[in-house]
């Protein structure tokens, strides 16, 4: 068997795990995109799977992007401001020194999760890594924390989670002095990617939504920038989007010519927000929505779509795994990011911190992209992407972090739309409805799709 048929066979059994166990990002399982999610590909929006079914037909349909909380846990959007004692019942036995329980997101990312860091640091400290999967969300963390099962000592989370956790006491802070420096002796604060650090949270990866194009339909002249998604005219075809406001209204501000530190500040505006709808406007007849991660590539595979918005874990599988020929635009990607974090509950804290100071150093991080096309957070890391293990492929161009792909990206804020989604989901209804239905009319038929969504299991990595 050749060395490709080895790694297309990999790529096939890597993503039947992920579609099975992430739930709700993602990027492979989808993360979630609404809720805080983690790796995509095996966590996409698919974080929860952004495999959800419902394709959706463009005039008159309303609906909400499955929340990332939602789509992978639960809704999370308020944050309690008081700090709690989670007081677990087993939290006072101490566990053996030399065992550690992690909890990830699961699939084909916490596959590569187990090559690049777990048994690597059993192997080199004696610690057996106790593996264990999670949907990711505050309500999970809390829910596990007052539980009276084995705490977890490590766990996987995204940024908005480690952010609300850390608030309200759930998380133990990190000294990130204790980090290991990059190979050439740059402190690890000055390495890590903006975000990177957070009071409670040590980031390993990002993913991020990105721009597909069939290649065989532009043969001449190919798409290179987000403005040429909106650009039916010299690129020609139906448009593959996620269902909702989300990613939507940035991605149409990024190709209008906002910078990313400006787009949530613009949509802050009604002026904002009808900018980026007349954007979107010039799709209105050619987008077919898409609700689960796998959609989009198999829209254009299919021949329903020249273009389309997809997980970038997913592109890679498409593309290396089956062969499709399709290109990346990497210009208006719009990522999240995953940490590490230490729940208050962890029986075994000091080898929990020694764990995340391993997981995250230079080499570590840049290993995993032998298996999985999530984004290094550490630049040092960056520089030390190669091959794929199998494939052969060289891997950077799938990045979401090298330099070249991360010039115009945008880091999608969970916090804001907490705060912002009814206002932005109620106008985003009305445009989708179309000029023809009253208000009325849209806030209806917007409630009924949101029902419709709720009661659907989306995947996102």
């Amino acid at each position: 068997m050749t060395k490709l048929a080895r790694a297309e066979i990999l790529f096939c059994l890597l993503i039947a795990l992920s579609v099975g166990s992430l739930g709700a990002i993602a990027e492979p399982q989808d993360k979630p995109i609404d809720q805080a999610a983690g790796p995509e590909a095996a966590k996409d929006k698919d974080s929860s799977d952004p495999d959800k079914e419902n394709m959706g037909a463009n005039a008159g349909a309303t609906a909400e992007e499955p929340e990332k909380d939602e789509e992978r846990t639960g809704a999370n959007a308020a944050i309690n401001t008081e700090t709690e004692d989670p007081k677990p019942a087993a939290a006072s036995s101490a566990k053996p020194a030399n065992e550690l329980s992690i909890a990830t997101w699961g699939g084909a990312y916490a596959e590569s999760q187990k090559i690049a860091y777990f048994d690597p640091f059993t192997k080199e400290t004696g610690v057996k890594i106790m593996q264990a999967t999670h949907g990711g969300g505050l309500d999970m963390l809390r829910a596990r924390l007052k539980s009276e099962e084995t705490p977890w000592d490590v766990i996987d989370l995204s940024l908005q989670t480690v952010d609300q956790a850390c608030e309200l006491g759930l998380l133990e802070q990190i000294d990130h002095d204790g980090l290991k420096d990059a190979p050439d002796g740059t402190s690890a604060k000055i390495d890590f990617l903006p975000d990177g650090l957070r009071k409670c949270g040590v980031a390993s990866v990002a993913w991020a939504v990105a721009i597909v194009y069939d290649k065989r339909k532009f043969t001449k002249s190919k798409p290179k920038s987000a403005r040429d998604l909106f650009n039916l005219k010299r690129f020609p075809g139906n448009r593959s989007m996620r269902r909702g406001p989300k990613l939507n209204l940035e991605l149409a501000l990024l190709a209008d010519g906002v910078p990313p530190s400006e787009v949530y500040n613009e949509l802050e505006t009604e002026d904002g927000v009808d900018r980026a709808l007349k954007t979107l406007e010039k799709l209105r007849d050619n987008i077919v929505w898409w609700d689960r991660g796998d959609e989009p590539l198999q829209n254009i595979i299919e021949g329903k779509a020249t273009m389309a918005t997809a997980y970038n874990g997913r592109i890679f599988s498409t593309i290396a795994g089956k062969q499709q020929p399709l290109g990346i635009i990497w210009d208006g990607q719009i990522y999240d990011i995953d940490l590490w974090a230490i729940p208050k509950n962890a029986r075994n804290k000091e080898r929990a911190l020694e764990f995340v100071s391993f997981a995250t150093q230079t080499d570590r991080l840049a290993h995993q992209t032998k298996w999985f096309p999530y984004g290094p957070m550490r630049k040092s890391a960056v520089q030390q992407i190669g091959e794929h293990a199998e494939a052969g492929l060289k891997m950077a161009p799938y990045i979401p972090t090298v330099p070249e792909n991360f010039e115009n990206a945008l880091r999608v804020n969970e916090a804001w739309w907490a705060k912002h989604r009814e206002r932005i989901k109620a106008k985003f209804d009305i445009w989708l409805a179309g000029p023809q239905l009253e208000e009325s009319d849209a806030s209806a038929a917007g409630a009924e799709r949101d029902s419709a969504e709720k009661a659907s299991e989306d995947t996102k990595r």
